[in-house]
């Protein structure tokens, strides 16, 4: 489907707009494929958990594109810590709608929003961990901007898990590369001066020839957490917390709690285009 946009569009890049639109025609295939492989799905997040337990104390995360919330749902359960302050942002509203409903169905809290990768809708610092799998890396146009927002974000730790290019055949960097795949992410981490603590193979995810890094990123940052991790989308300040809403006293900007599962659904913000 990609591959068709970029033809009809001309442009040899997966633009944000294109991803989208393919991300809409899976809709139902995560929870589809969490359903007859959970033996897989709970190898692969229980690898997730135990890297997240061995991190220094944490009390909240976020994950970068969830999919269909089947990847979070699992691996929290697994956190050594019971009280985790949890959210999720994605690019599209179908997956979000698709999201919330599978949580919904289980009776699960979520916090839940649509932000673009390049203007993340949470305010520096928001997260201890951040994290992200196979999410980003159809950006290869984005392989600078993509981790510098994520960095952004998180206060202790940021966790990438994508397709490892390195370490692939030579058939498998040509179909990386023909579908523009990320493929310096830890290069371009480390020359942003990012602190690369772990770089290796996801053991339990690997799909020859196409086998899953993990990238895990230090950062030491002497801050309080943040409470409220929301900022207006227009100026990009913090929304205060007023009760039944969140509220923006330089422009008066807000949102009513009622609405927060539609949190911020009506804006794009596409800043590294």
């Amino acid at each position: 489907m990609i591959q068709f946009l970029k033809n009809f569009s001309g442009s040899n890049q997966n633009l944000a707009e294109a991803i989208n639109i393919s991300c809409d025609f899976q809709i139902g295939s995560y929870i589809k494929y969490w359903g007859v492989n959970q033996n897989k799905s709970y190898g692969y997040t229980l690898e997730i958990a135990g890297i997240i337990n061995r991190l220094d104390g944490f009390s909240s995360i976020t994950e970068a594109g969830f999919g269909e919330n089947t990847t979070m749902e699992m691996f929290l359960i697994k956190l050594a810590k019971n009280e985790i302050e949890a959210y999720r942002f994605n690019f599209t509203w179908p997956h979000l709608n698709s999201g919330f409903k599978f949580l919904e169905n289980r009776k699960l809290k979520t916090n839940l929003l649509i932000s673009d990768l390049c203007s993340i809708l949470f305010r520096g610092y928001a997260f201890d961990v951040e994290y992200s799998s196979h999410s980003i890396e159809s950006s290869r146009e984005k392989e600078k901007e993509v981790p510098l927002e994520f960095y952004q974000v998180t206060l202790k730790y940021l966790i990438l898990i994508n397709s490892m290019y390195k370490l692939v055949s030579e058939e498998a960097k040509k179909g990386m590369e023909f579908h523009s795949y990320m493929r310096e992410i830890k290069e371009r981490a480390e020359k942003l001066g990012m602190k690369v603590v772990s770089y290796r193979h996801q053991n339990s995810l690997q799909k020859p020839p196409n086998p899953t890094e993990l990238i895990l990123i230090k950062k030491n940052v002497q801050t309080a957490n943040i409470k409220n991790p929301y900022m207006c989308p227009y100026i990009r300040t913090a929304l205060i917390d007023k009760g039944e809403c969140y509220f923006s006293e330089e422009n008066y900007f807000y949102i009513p709690k009622k609405w927060q599962y539609y949190f911020f659904t009506g804006f794009e913000f596409n800043s590294c285009n």
